[in-house]
């Protein structure tokens, strides 16, 4: 064990000119330091870099013949280890000074990493610097902080053995990660720790096993965009948790925790959400508050549907939505200023639902200006709030080239356009925002919808969307929408339709659309007799199937010609579905169509007198068709059946008696069972693989008897 000087020349920490046991001016060259030695940088030491993986006990910037004024620089990529089985000189661990410059490398891998396994207190002196991030790592470790300390955003302050005592004292951290399962503590005392990671994880404890939080009185403020704190189930023993950030903010937790207090407060955005993943509790007050009634604050769920638990023993809460939330606590049911229903909620007292009608031409949807209580009545009512009902009526728009621009998310319950004039626009003011609807949606003959962002309905009962003939251009998503059923009041027409948790009834009308998808499952599509047109050119899928789908006698008909390869099937949610009809007959496609999975049709329709086209079947699935397969290619211009892997065929099967006759086709890797015969026509190519195919034209009939094969 050593006490080593930085020398007046300086230089690299790493080489032994740099360092004497003597002072500043000593001529040897004793270095580098080992992780036994107590590093001194006096008066006259010079600058030095830490160009490499480096060791000591202790640094001190204090001591010797005076306090070191010169530059240390931490390069990137460079972890300097303090520390051994002995407290260092002075029980320091580190101290830097305010009159030192300390030049990082990288805020993030310029690290530091604290190892002593000595049970000793020992301090830790930023100076006002900011460092790297910092890992405290020493089995039976002590560490102490001795004034405030800083990290950048983009650093981290990890715990993963030993008792970090923060001893009262600001500190502005990125994130910090406490994941081990051996023995460490952490001290907050009455420190504010602010945590500037966004984006993620500002505050991970997901093992909190042998994890201690002594009791205290400090407050943890996440300010960054995105922020979230994921932690198991933990009392953090009197410490507070404020969210402060823009955006999805707040418990991405796999379990319970319980804090004094619980803040959320919002900014000027309108995208601002408390995200809630597991129960939580405060034992003071929850305080969420929306920055305005317009730029309100959504208090969710992580799981539409699944509510989460709330309980605190007083709250403070205005211009703030809730959506699967439960009260629970001294202060249930709660109570605040401008608080909306945006359902499945419990023990909160909302405020009272009412009916706003839209005045005055265009505008934004956040002006009380454009707001009355009555039919063309005065302006200056409160704007709807997520639980109210909207109408835009014959005496709303009195010009024509009007626009209505939805500025606000979560824009009403029902909203009915029904008898408004002068062909307005509805657009919404975000092409990247999703606007949310809670109840039915009845638009108006001649307006429009503008804008290229989605729209979700959200209701959980049922209701009903009336197009009037309008053209939904935006992705008509439905997948937030729980254990609630959509019924179509005419024909529909939009972009993409996306499901999940959800039923979706047609009532028979028929539907345009570009694909659908469904998202997550659980949804129901009732298509009655319903024609589904599927207008996609692009290559994908133009239809992933819903849980259930009660296919009725709809046709489904792939209706735009392309080029590109579509795929139609169920791969999310299981693969066999039942359907009546599917049309591929659009003329001069040339793209593929591949079916996923092992469903059953009563009709498939393919066919192309202008070209050759390829149906593909995946390997080692069976496709079942009832009652017709009309796949028809012409001379020259075959239509051909294969599997989607080369010699490994894919099923046909007919369960019902007859036979199937087709033509001009080429044929690859194809099983066919069932019935009283699959004829590929005379015309047609049996290239290889391919079993049960009959390569020749059916016989004939006699009158209405064929007994060989009917």
């Amino acid at each position: 064990m050593a006490t080593l000087y930085a020398k007046t020349a300086g230089g690299n920490w790493s080489a032994a000119g740099t360092w004497s046991n003597v002072n500043a001016a000593g001529v040897d060259n004793s270095g580098p330091p080992t992780a036994a030695d107590d590093v001194i940088f006096e008066l006259l030491s010079g600058n030095v870099t830490i160009d490499a993986a480096s060791v000591c006990r202790s640094l001190d910037t204090t001591s010797g013949t005076g306090t070191y004024g010169g530059v240390l620089t931490h390069n990137s990529a460079i972890t300097l280890t303090i520390g051994d089985a002995t407290a260092g000189a002075g029980n320091v661990a580190l101290k830097l000074n305010s009159g030192m410059t300390f030049t990082l490398g990288s805020p993030s891998t310029s690290a530091i990493s604290f190892v002593s396994t000595s049970g000793t207190t020992q301090t830790i002196t930023t100076a006002g610097k900011t460092t790297g991030s910092v890992t405290l790592n020493g089995i039976g470790g002590s560490w102490q902080l001795a004034d405030a300390h800083t990290i950048a955003a983009a650093a981290t302050v990890t715990l993963s053995n030993g008792t970090f005592d923060l001893n009262g004292n600001a500190c502005s951290w990125g994130t910090f990660i406490s994941n081990t399962s051996t023995a460490r503590t952490l001290t907050p005392g009455a420190a504010a720790i602010t945590m500037t990671a966004g984006g993620g994880a500002a505050w991970q404890s997901s093992v909190v096993t042998n994890l201690t939080i002594t009791a205290n009185t400090s407050t943890v403020t996440l300010t960054a965009a995105g922020a979230l704190w994921n932690s198991a189930t933990m009392n953090f023993n009197g410490m507070s948790v404020v969210f402060s950030g823009s955006g999805v903010c707040g418990f991405n937790n796999t379990g319970v925790c319980t804090f004094a207090n619980i803040t959320r407060t919002g900014t000027a955005a309108k995208t601002d959400s408390f995200y809630i993943a597991a129960n939580q509790t405060a034992t003071g007050t929850f305080t969420c508050t929306g920055n305005s009634a317009t730029n309100r604050m959504l208090v969710q769920s992580s799981t539409v549907g699944t509510a989460r638990t709330i309980t605190a023993a007083a709250v403070t809460l205005s211009n703030a939505d809730f959506t699967d939330i439960t009260a629970a606590g001294a202060a249930s049911p709660f109570t605040g200023t401008s608080l909306g229903n945006a359902l499945g909620n419990s023990n909160i007292t909302f405020t009272t639902p009412v009916t706003r009608y839209w005045v005055g031409n265009g505008g934004s949807w956040s002006s009380t200006t454009k707001w009355s209580t009555s039919s063309g009545g005065s302006s200056g009512a409160s704007v709807p709030l997520c639980h109210d009902t909207v109408n835009i009526d014959a005496n709303s728009i009195t010009s024509a080239s009007q626009t209505i621009s939805a500025d606000m998310l979560r824009i009403g319950a029902d909203i009915n356009f029904a008898g408004v004039l002068n062909s307005p626009v509805f657009s919404n003011a975000s092409p990247t925002a999703t606007l949310y609807i809670f109840g039915s949606i009845t638009m108006g003959s001649g307006m429009t919808v503008g804008g290229s962002s989605s729209i979700a309905p959200m209701g959980r009962s049922s209701h009903t969307i009336t197009s009037a003939g309008v053209i939904f251009p935006q992705n008509f998503y439905m997948h937030l929408g729980y254990l609630g059923t959509y019924s179509l009041g005419d024909a529909f027409s939009c972009l993409a339709l996306l499901t999940t948790n959800v039923t979706f009834t047609t009532n028979n009308y028929n539907v345009t659309i570009s694909y659908l998808t469904s998202i997550t499952g659980g949804d129901t599509l009732n298509m009655g007799s319903s024609t589904f047109a599927l207008t996609s050119t692009v290559a994908g899928y133009v239809w992933i199937s819903p849980t259930t789908v009660n296919a009725g006698t709809s046709t489904i008909v792939i209706s735009s010609a392309s080029a590109s390869a579509r795929i139609f099937g169920g791969t999310y949610f299981g693969s066999s579905h039942t359907y009546n009809v599917l049309t591929y007959t659009v003329a001069g496609s040339t793209g593929q169509l591949t079916f996923v999975g092992s469903s059953t049709f009563n009709t498939i329709n393919f066919s192309d007198a202008m070209n050759a086209r390829t149906l593909t079947f995946t390997s080692s699935t069976t496709t079942t068709i009832t009652t017709a397969f009309n796949v028809n290619g012409t001379a020259g211009k075959l239509m051909t059946i294969n599997s989607s892997t080369s010699s490994s065929a894919a099923t046909l099967n007919r369960p019902t008696s007859g036979y199937f006759s087709c033509d001009y086709l080429s044929i690859k890797d194809s099983t066919a069972t069932g019935g009283a015969g699959w004829f590929a026509g005379a015309n047609s190519t049996n290239v290889s693989g391919n079993t049960g195919w009959v390569f020749a034209a059916p016989p004939t009939r006699v009158g209405d008897f064929m007994p060989f094969f009917s």
